[in-house]
């Protein structure tokens, strides 16, 4: 059976020694650095669709256990079945969540790990607020057309499809509440993640 952690945090993954790990949606490669640290004999690739997310990644000093390859996870697939898969705070962008489990977990060596993370922030002021300025006439002709919703499920949704896919599943839901020090602090909490499509857009 595959066992499948529905959160970032490495230090639950109980699973047998760790050789190969693969991190999607790597961005910058923050994360793609701690995973060398977490299995020192590991090798960790880290794929993302943006190269300007990975060009920081690339220039950091080099890791030989370390690489970084510019793919789409929706027709990529790896070489060889990693024993671990991370994702954080990335899949949220994919579309077709119950096509992407099934490749993700088609991937994975036996016994092998899942282990994602994906905001589930819709409700979230921040969002209701970013959703009404789309809509908003007067933003019209800077901002275009709005992406595709790439819609998040619940926690429930996500353990139902895993174990059809006959994993061994440990899912739960955070709310993290963190204190801002003003409007504009919020603003740049969510530069990297729910304002980008908007920001993008804008000189």
């Amino acid at each position: 059976a595959r066992r499948v952690a529905a959160i970032i945090d490495c230090t639950r993954i109980q699973s047998r020694a760790v050789r190969r790990v693969l991190d999607v949606g790597c961005g910058t490669g923050e994360l793609t650095r701690t995973l060398a640290d977490r299995w020192p004999d590991a090798s960790i690739l880290g794929i993302d669709s943006s190269e300007a997310m990975l060009a920081p990644a690339r220039e950091r000093p080099p890791n030989p256990r370390v690489t970084y390859e510019h793919a789409d996870v929706r027709s990529w697939r790896p070489a060889q079945p990693p024993d671990c898969i991370v994702s954080n705070a990335a899949l949220q962008w994919v579309g077709d969540h119950a096509r992407l489990l099934e490749r993700l977990t088609g991937w994975l060596a036996p016994g092998g790990t899942l282990a994602v993370q994906m905001p589930h922030n819709d409700a979230a002021s921040t969002h209701t607020i970013l959703a009404a300025l789309w809509r908003d006439p007067r933003f019209a002709a800077a901002l275009g057309d709005p992406p595709p919703a790439v819609r998040v499920h619940d926690a429930t949704w996500y353990g139902e499809r895993l174990l059809a896919l006959g994993c061994d599943v440990e899912v739960w839901e955070t709310i993290y509440l963190h204190r801002m020090l003003d409007a504009g602090a919020i603003v740049e909490w969510v530069k990297g993640t729910a304002l980008r499509p908007a920001a993008s857009r804008l000189a």
